[in-house]
C-alpha cells in the first residue's frame, strides 16, 4: 500500500492507497511541520491517528509533502519519524509544499502562490521550481496567510479600532483575554496555528466592509511583499492559488490582479485529491 500526506503547519491530509489503486482510507491529523514541531510532537501526530496504526505494516512507501519540509535537516528529521513509526526499509519521499502546490496546480509554466496558514509562492518554469525570495515564515513573513490575518483581527480588537457591532461579534466567537492571547502566543506550541485559528472569522464576516478592507489589505500586502519579485512573469504567465485563505478570498485577488494587469489562474483550497490522481496515475 502507499501513504500519500499534504501538510500544512495546521493540517494534514491522508491517503492509504491499496494495490488496486483505490483510497482505501482517507482522514485529517494536525499538521505536520517538522520546522515547527519536535520529534516527540511528530511522533504524537502519528500515534494518535487508528488508521496509520492499523495499516502501518502493510504501507510499503510514503509520499510526504508538507510546509517546513525541503531542507537536508528537517527532512531528515521527519525521515527518521516515519522510519521509526512504519519500518526502518520503508521507502520514502519527502518535498516541500511549494512541490505539492505546483504538482496541484499545473504542468505548464506559471506562478503557483500558497495562502493558507502561512504564505509562500515561487515561479515553475514548467520543469523546475524557481523561488526568488525565501519564506520568512510566521514572524518575519506570510503575508496575506491565515495567521496574518489572524493577528491582524487581534490587533484591532485589542485597540479598539473594530466596529462596535463586530467587536461585540468577536467577543461572542472567542471570548479573547489579552494575557491569554499572548500566554498562547509566547508560552504554548504552535503559535501560527492559534493566530490562523481566528482567520476564519473573517472570512464568515466577509460581508462587513471593515473585514472586506482588512482582507484587502493583507493580500495585497502579499501582493507587494512575496509576488512583487516575479513582476516579469506575473504579466507573461498565469498565477495560480493553493489553500484556504486564497480559495475564499478569490474574488478579491481576482479583482486585484485585474487592477494589476496580471493574469490570473486557478484557486485548489486543498491539493491532496490532485497529488493523489498524480501519484496513482504515475
Amino acid at each position: 500500500m502507499i501513504l500519500i500526506a499534504e501538510s500544512g503547519s495546521t493540517k494534514c491530509d491522508w491517503r492509504i492507497i491499496d494495490k488496486t489503486k483505490s483510497v482505501l482510507h482517507q482522514f485529517q491529523t494536525l499538521g505536520i511541520n517538522p520546522m515547527v514541531l519536535d520529534s516527540r510532537e511528530l511522533k504524537k501526530v502519528l500515534e494518535n491517528e487508528k488508521a496509520l496504526a492499523n495499516n502501518k505494516e502493510q504501507i510499503e512507501k510514503i509520499y510526504f509533502f508538507g510546509a517546513g519540509c525541503g531542507t537536508p535537516e528537517t527532512d531528515e528529521k521527519l525521515k527518521k519519524i516515519l522510519q521509526d513509526f512504519f519500518s526502518p526499509d520503508i521507502q520514502i519521499q519527502i518535498r516541500g509544499d511549494l512541490d505539492a502546490a505546483v504538482e496541484a496546480a499545473t504542468t505548464q509554466s506559471g506562478i503557483v502562490c500558497i495562502l493558507g496558514t502561512g504564505s509562500n509562492c515561487c515561479f515553475f518554469d514548467g520543469t523546475k521550481i524557481i523561488q526568488k525570495n525565501p519564506s520568512l515564515g510566521y514572524m518575519l513573513g506570510d503575508e496575506g496567510s491565515g495567521n496574518a490575518i489572524g493577528k491582524a483581527l487581534l490587533k484591532a480588537y485589542f485597540n479598539q479600532l473594530m466596529p462596535v457591532t463586530l467587536q461585540a461579534k468577536f467577543e461572542t466567537t472567542f471570548t479573547p483575554q489579552l494575557e491569554e492571547v499572548l500566554i498562547h502566543l509566547y508560552q504554548r506550541p504552535f503559535p501560527n496555528k492559534y493566530l490562523a485559528g481566528f482567520a476564519r472569522f473573517a472570512i464568515e464576516n466577509r460581508n462587513e466592509p471593515f473585514i472586506n478592507v482588512m482582507l484587502n489589505h493583507e493580500l495585497k500586502k502579499f501582493m507587494d511583499k512575496q509576488l512583487y519579485a516575479y513582476q516579469k512573469e506575473l504579466k507573461k504567465y498565469p498565477t495560480h492559488f493553493i489553500g484556504s485563505i486564497a480559495y475564499y478570498t478569490q474574488d478579491l485577488i481576482i479583482e486585484e490582479f485585474k487592477n494589476r494587469d496580471y493574469q490570473i489562474g486557478i484557486f485548489i483550497k486543498s491539493p491532496i485529491d490532485q497529488l493523489t490522481q498524480s501519484i496513482i496515475q504515475y
